[in-house]
């Protein structure tokens, strides 16, 4: 079926003054151009032919990609909302945490961890993440922790205190070649696995009641490297019960 020219230039250009006001000599005095832009088109009744124009004159034009939206464009779909992590109840509840929602739940290696995290949940390399409730001090408890790691001394770690609330949460950072104890849990006994290149990222949360929980993060530098926003924010945002 045959068009007549001129009525669909007119709703062409109808439809694009909607979107953006072309300068004189596009839309008044040059049809030349206009001629070009419908013959490359060789426009039809439908969408693909206006978005063709589109294409043409904003090449023409210099606006491609800016100013001149393709005619029954879709409205871009809005992101989706950040998903939310599991929310964790810590030395009988007094304390609460959301963990990321990038970390999956395994079961934990020794009875005497509470939670324990794979993170990120997926990959070829992960790092390990554990929560439980303990004593023994907080400094005999940090040393514990460089012990974990060949030749580190205190002066080698990052330490870092921080007041949220009614809790005291002791941050501790370290890095080099970790002795994992196969045994599972910080107090099991077992071979020891050193491995090179690693970190950890552990925090002690001081309770105005006199509770102490233990979260610790290792696993490789890089990995452990990535996920320390999701575990800072994990503790920043914590609240008391």
């Amino acid at each position: 079926m045959g068009y007549r020219r001129g009525s669909i230039r007119e709703r062409a250009i109808g439809s694009f003054r909607q979107f953006r006001r072309f300068p004189p000599i596009v839309i008044g005095t040059d049809h030349s151009l206009l001629e070009i832009v419908f013959m490359r088109c060789k426009l039809g009744s439908g969408k693909s032919g206006f978005r063709c124009v589109a294409f043409v004159l904003g090449a023409l034009t210099g606006t491609l990609g800016s100013t001149l939206p393709s005619v029954g464009q879709d409205t871009p779909a809005k992101p989706a909302a950040e998903a939310k992590g599991e929310s964790l109840k810590l030395a009988g509840g007094k304390v609460v945490v959301e963990k990321p929602a990038s970390w999956k739940t395994v079961p934990p290696k020794s009875n005497i961890i509470e939670y324990e995290f794979r993170a990120p949940a997926e990959g070829d390399e992960t790092s390990r993440v554990t929560i439980m409730s303990a004593s023994g001090g907080i400094e005999a408890n940090i040393t514990r922790w460089i012990g974990q790691f060949e030749g580190l001394k205190k002066s080698d770690a990052k330490l870092e205190k921080k007041e949220i609330g009614k809790t005291i949460a002791h941050i501790v950072e370290l890095e080099g070649t970790y002795k994992e104890s196969m045994g599972g849990g910080p107090f099991a006994p077992g071979p020891v696995k050193k491995l090179e290149n690693h970190a950890m990222l552990g925090v002690i949360l001081e309770l105005d009641t006199g509770d102490t929980v233990f979260i610790k993060m290792t696993g490789p530098k890089k990995i452990v490297a990535g996920e320390r926003e999701g575990f800072i924010k994990m503790i920043e945002g914590l609240k008391n019960n």
